[in-house]
Parts: structure tokens; C-alpha cells; sequence
């Protein structure tokens, strides 16, 4: 099935956004669309794999941050860390955090919501550290906003429910900080 179909099933406006994808777009959705459905057959646990399952998932642990990892090395962005993968946040090591990878790799940052396009790399929930830095929280793939406007498609391995169920799930899109758009 490929991912306009499966975008489209669950929303028209979904849909239509998916005709304007370029291939890189329409390809992270293909794989965003095979990894949630990978995990969810296997029987993957949320956790913190100790290596990036784009490597090896043999622990059968995922997180928001490793399916963006192993999506996007199945996209063809090889150059990532293999123990533990990319994270979210880390303070020191730009090659691991997430955000400082995507600047790496040359993507788009995208700071208005509005913006958005499937395909794209969310980071919600602002934390901050000890030392004041402000710091997203949880990362998903963007698929496309529904028809209300509120709510958003999206591939997201952020807690065992979601990797437990059909994806794109369909959910509010809160606290948003940015994006990166792959290119």
C-alpha cells in the first residue's frame, strides 16, 4: 500500500497534501507507514533501544526518536550513531541529538505550524534543562493535517499505545516548537 492510499483513507485533506509530496516525502511516509507497522506486528516494547534498531532491532525497543532514526536511514541517511541512535535532546554530542543531526544533514527548519508538510520532522513538548536550555521533548513524522485544523496525521512511536496501534494516528498537534524538512 503506499502512503498516499494510506493517508487518504483516513483523511481527504490528508490525501490531497500527499499529491504535492516530493518522492523524499512520499518515500519517509512509505517507510514511516512500514516501520509503525513492523513494530506493532513484532510485538515492540517503548523503550530506549541500545542500539538504533536502524542498525539492529533485536531488542524490540522503540521510541519517538529511534522511529524517526530508523525511518530515516531506511530513506537513505546512513550517517547516524549506531549505539542507542539519535535522541531527542543531548546537550553535547550534536551527531546524537536529533535536532543538531537534522542541521547536520543540511534540512529545512521550519518554525511556523502552518508550514508543515508530510514528511516533515516534529519536535513538541518544550523542557528545559538545568542549565535554562529550552529543549523539545517528544518527535514524531508529520503526515498531514485533518480536516478540522486541530488535530494532526502523524507516525509516532512516543508510548506503547501508539506503537500498539494503526498509524497515522490522528491527534492534536500541542506545544509545538519546529520542524525539519528533509530535502
Amino acid at each position: 500500500m503506499n502512503s498516499e492510499s494510506v493517508l487518504s483513507s483516513k483523511s481527504e485533506t490528508a490525501g490531497d497534501s500527499l499529491q504535492a509530496c516530493t518522492k523524499l516525502q512520499s518515500d519517509i511516509l512509505r517507510e514511516a507507514k512500514w516501520v509503525t507497522d513492523y513494530v506493532r506486528e513484532n510485538g515492540f516494547h517503548y523503550g530506549d533501544a541500545p542500539v538504533n534498531p536502524a542498525f539492529n532491532c533485536d531488542a524490540k525497543l522503540v521510541s519517538c526518536d529511534r522511529l524517526v532514526d530508523w525511518v530515516m536511514y531506511r530513506v537513505g541517511f546512513t550517517d547516524q550513531v549506531e549505539r542507542q541512535g539519535m535522541v531527542v535532546y543531548h546537550a553535547t554530542e550534536k551527531r546524537r541529538d536529533l535536532p543538531g543531526w537534522c542541521e547536520l544533514q543540511g534540512f529545512q527548519k521550519i518554525t511556523d505550524i502552518s508550514e508543515l508538510q508530510p514528511g516533515d520532522i516534529v519536535f513538541v513538548r518544550p523542557c528545559t534543562s538545568s542549565s535554562g536550555v529550552i529543549y523539545p521533548g517528544h518527535t514524531f513524522i508529520f503526515a498531514g493535517f485533518a480536516d478540522d485544523g486541530v488535530n494532526s496525521y502523524r507516525y509516532d512511536c512516543g508510548k506503547i499505545e501508539r506503537i500498539q496501534s494503526v498509524q497515522p494516528s490522528c491527534e492534536p498537534l500541542n506545544d509545538f516548537m519546529f520542524a525539519y524538512r528533509p530535502r
